[in-house]
This record gives C-alpha cells, sequence and structure tokens, in this order.
C-alpha cells in the first residue's frame, strides 16, 4: 500500500516521501497518528511538484553557500569561550564554528562543519567544510576569555 508521510517516521522515510508499507502499518500507525496520508493519484502529483520545487531551491541554496566558501577557504575564524589550564568548560560544536563565521559576514551552515569530534580544548584547528561539490579548510582558533 503507497503512504505519502505527513511528518518524518523514524526508520521509514522523511516528510513527503512516497513509501510503499504493509496494509496493516498503514492503518493500524500512519494513518491514525496523523504520519501518513493514501497515496492518491492527485496527492502524488501535488507531492512531486513540491519535491521538485524544494529541489531547485535546495540547488539554489548550494550554490549560494559555494560561493560562501570561496571566500571562507583559508580562513581563520576565532572562537572565545570560557576556559581554564586550557580545557573548555564545554566544548566548541559546528552551532559555534557557524555563528564565528557570522560574525565575519560569511554565511555557512551546520551541516556544512565538518567536524569529527567536538573540540575541548585551546588551540588551532582546521576543520573541514562541505557545501555540494565544494569544499574548504578553515583554521578555528579556540582561545580563552
Amino acid at each position: 500500500m503507497k503512504v505519502v508521510l505527513v511528518k518524518d517516521v523514524a526508520g521509514l522515510g522523511t516528510a513527503g516521501e512516497i513509501k510503499d508499507v504493509k496494509k496493516g502499518f498503514a492503518f493500524n500507525y500512519l494513518l491514525p497518528e496523523g504520519l501518513a496520508e493514501l497515496a492518491t493519484a492527485g496527492i502524488v502529483k501535488s507531492v512531486e511538484r513540491s519535491l521538485a520545487k524544494r529541489n531547485a531551491e535546495k540547488s539554489a541554496r548550494v550554490s549560494e553557500l559555494s560561493a560562501s566558501m570561496k571566500r571562507i577557504d583559508g580562513m581563520t575564524l576565532t572562537v572565545k569561550v570560557k576556559a581554564a589550564e586550557g580545557k573548555l568548560f564545554g566544548s566548541v560544536n559546528a552551532a559555534d564554528i557557524v555563528a564565528a563565521a557570522k560574525s565575519n559576514d560569511i554565511e555557512i551552515v551546520e551541516e556544512m562543519v565538518q567536524l569529527e569530534h567536538p573540540i575541548k580544548a585551546v588551540g588551532e584547528y582546521a576543520v573541514k567544510l562541505e557545501a555540494g561539490q565544494s569544499k574548504a579548510i578553515v583554521t578555528v582558533s579556540v582561545v580563552a576569555e
């Protein structure tokens, strides 16, 4: 039975996807919980149009972010955090790096930041950024406040 997911369902898919599920799963769980709708011809066409629109917006967004990647490649971003004896109270994560880039008038998103693990000590770190096919490396300088 084909259904269109209205909300993200763990282990099944994300909102807007058309999935083939067992009849019992659809009628006993997905439909009563408001997680999916039956996939009629009209709904399928509507979903395909919205997916095409979403993909076009996503590709435009990726091209904008690629331009930011060219500007940010090789830059040093400074993140000020509370620390004692070189160790941070907490850690520096992707959101902190995005905020540091934004303070330099460069727009990036958290999904672009490829951190292997959160930064937990004062120092300089090379961090990879990816947006579509574009890649950049920035130096993140973590300093104590």
